[in-house]
């Protein structure tokens, strides 16, 4: 069992042995203090028990535990200077000189500790490691961090670094690509303090949880580190370097935190060329690395698609492995002549399996063709987050009919997500066999959901065809989540363009 009052309250009277008047002793307690803090939020945010949380908690007051010591001996947090390692500084104050038995009074969690405080600092984390053991050693690199950006903002210089000169004459072009790439910094390049602050900027890349990109995102810690380093140096080339690294750092924070989904109609995989192949179609989501895609104008055993199961092809290829599809048709010769047996509809590919599954029919007049709108339910962490792939009418009233009947339906749905994408045909209006008129204004349909969703406002072409070009693709999404970002991708793949938007749950 841990007293966390306990932990504290020893922690605090081992920092008072220390002159509280150097401003390296107040920042290092300061910064342990907010750790700790962080470490309690990523922890109840990745649904840890209560113990495992206070468990967190003592790791963060555990990691930097050396540095009182690093800093009464060479009053620098250099480890690079002084020749030795904090966090193995930390464990031997803690396990060597027996300061472990203030704060605890068994050995129950000393392996995930020793591992915890140990891997804190280092480039990478032994990959043998134990699963529960990964756990806590991510989660106090991430803690670390987050206050690592607060810590550079808000103390002076030089108790930060030991670089009393903070002006460089330029960053190395290396350190900078390596930034740009994603990649491991390189410490022995470091001359000067332009050259450190690639290695603020690369902490991003190394951040595991969910909730510390969130934390990042909201002190806008990234940002008031460019902020402050522009302010410092003069020199033109550092301060475009540091722009193009800040951009690339926030589209890695975007796709961390970002739930990415994509509405795409693949025209039964035909592409432009007239060739079916939903193999490349595949290829073509893979690379967008999404957590969903919502597809329309699915063929599931038809003559006209070689007789295939395009969903079940298109899953496992496009790394979104759990997949639905819901019938709207079968092919009897009446709407398609040429088309001989099998089935057609709309259809959902994920990351996350299911939790519930439908498919609706919508209302439709005459003999016309029948429409459906698919809807699976998934859990993504804690939220509920219901999906809906829908391919409406070419004929006004028929639209506002399934309009209506989706309104309806997810007038029940409480408290959870929604989005829902697909070919709306909103404006196009059939006149004939294959002949169609498209009205980009008095679209009636787009009020009706807009009463109750929000949509990503894209406005580029969509739909390519003889007969008309025109926006009819979107995704509309529940006021309970935020919108990152949107694009609309031209692709030879289909006559449709996919369209893609990240939001934040």
């Amino acid at each position: 069992m841990i007293d966390l009052k306990r932990v504290e309250s020893e922690f605090l009277k081992y920092v008072d042995n220390y002159d509280s008047s150097n401003g390296r002793v107040r920042l290092k307690k300061e910064h342990i203090l907010n750790v700790v803090k962080n470490c309690k939020m990523i922890a109840e945010q990745l649904g840890l028990s209560k113990e495992e949380v206070d468990l967190a908690q003592v790791i963060g007051y555990f990691h930097d535990i050396g540095r009182f010591e690093q800093v009464k001996r060479y009053n620098t947090f250099s480890d690079k200077d002084t020749g030795i390692d904090h966090a193995k500084l930390g464990l031997e104050v803690l396990y060597d000189d027996g300061l472990i038995t203030k704060f605890l009074d068994d050995n129950t969690y000393d392996e995930i500790i020793k591992k915890s405080v140990f891997y804190h600092n280092k480039t990478l984390i032994d990959p043998g490691i134990k699963e529960r053991e990964l756990v806590f050693c991510k989660l106090i690199r991430d803690a670390d961090k987050i206050d690592i950006y607060r810590t550079i903002l808000a103390f002076d210089k030089e108790d930060c670094f030991w670089y009393k000169d903070f002006d460089g004459i330029d960053i190395d072009d290396e350190l900078v690509e390596a930034v740009l790439k994603r990649e491991k910094v390189d410490y022995k390049l470091i001359k000067n303090n332009a050259d450190l602050t690639m290695t603020w900027f690369d902490y991003i890349f190394d951040i595991n949880y969910r909730e510390s990109f969130k934390i990042i995102r909201n002190n806008r810690y990234l940002e008031k580190l460019y902020e402050k380093c522009i302010s410092i140096f003069n020199n033109k080339h550092i301060k475009d370097n540091l722009k193009k690294v800040l951009d690339e750092c926030n589209n890695f924070i975007d796709e961390k935190i970002g739930f990415k989904v994509a509405t795409f109609n693949i025209c039964h995989g035909e592409g432009t060329d007239g060739i079916i192949d939903v193999h490349r179609q595949a290829k073509f989501i893979k690379d967008l690395n999404l957590d969903v895609c919502l597809l329309q104008e699915l063929d599931n055993n038809t003559s006209r698609s070689g007789n295939i199961d395009e969903i079940k092809l298109i899953s496992p290829e496009s790394n979104l492995i759990y997949n639905f599809m819901g019938t709207n048709n079968e092919f009897d010769g009446k709407f398609y002549p040429n088309v001989i047996g099998g089935s057609y509809g709309n259809g959902i590919i994920t990351k996350y399996p299911y939790i519930y599954e439908n498919n609706y029919l919508t209302k439709v007049l005459d003999e016309h063709e029948k429409r459906g709108i698919s809807h699976i339910k998934i859990l993504v962490s804690d939220k509920k987050i219901n999906l809906f792939s829908l391919h409406l009418s070419v004929y006004k009233e028929e639209r506002i009919n399934a309009i209506k009947e989706l309104l309806d339906i997810i007038k029940d749905i409480d408290d959870e997500v929604i989005i829902v994408g697909g070919d709306f045909n909103i404006g196009i209006e059939k006149i004939g066999e294959h002949k169609y008129i498209y009205e980009d204004n008095n679209k009636e349909e787009y009020k009706l959901l807009e009463s109750v969703l929000d949509r990503i406002g894209n406005t580029d072409i969509t739909w390519y065809s003889k007969e008309s070009n025109a926006c009819i693709d979107t995704i509309f999404y529940s006021k309970n989540i935020k919108l990152i970002k949107y694009d609309t991708i031209k692709t030879e793949l289909s006559d449709h363009s996919l369209v893609v938007a990240t939001f934040e749950l």
